[in-house]
């Protein structure tokens, strides 16, 4: 028995054409955006574990089902990332902040 999820569009055809059958259902808006931050939470947990690049895709995946779902769009969550990186910076330097303290001024 399949654990009850959100899968890729072509999986039920090739679970048919493997000799499976596929039963499944269309999500509703609300069930769909839930689903998709479960798989957004199992893909991030399969790359932690594995650090491989298709986990890392699937992830991306899931990022653009999310800016299709609530009409983000793609161009516009890079619009977005490119602000933040200007104005707060990237995590590419690794700065791990230990703590903040009052200043004495």
């Amino acid at each position: 028995m399949v654990d009850y999820k959100l899968v890729r569009e072509k999986i039920p055809e090739l679970i048919e054409r493997n000799g499976g059958v596929a039963v499944f259902h269309v999500a509703s808006d609300f069930e769909y955006k839930g689903m998709l931050m479960k798989k957004f939470r199992e893909e991030a947990d399969e790359f932690a574990g594995s650090g491989r690049i298709g986990e890392l895709a699937d992830i991306l995946e899931v990022v653009y089902s999310f800016c299709d779902f609530c009409g983000f769009g793609i161009n516009n969550l890079e619009r977005v990332r490119e602000e933040k990186a200007r104005g707060r910076g990237g995590f590419g330097a690794r700065i791990i902040l230990d703590e903040v303290r009052q200043s004495n001024l």
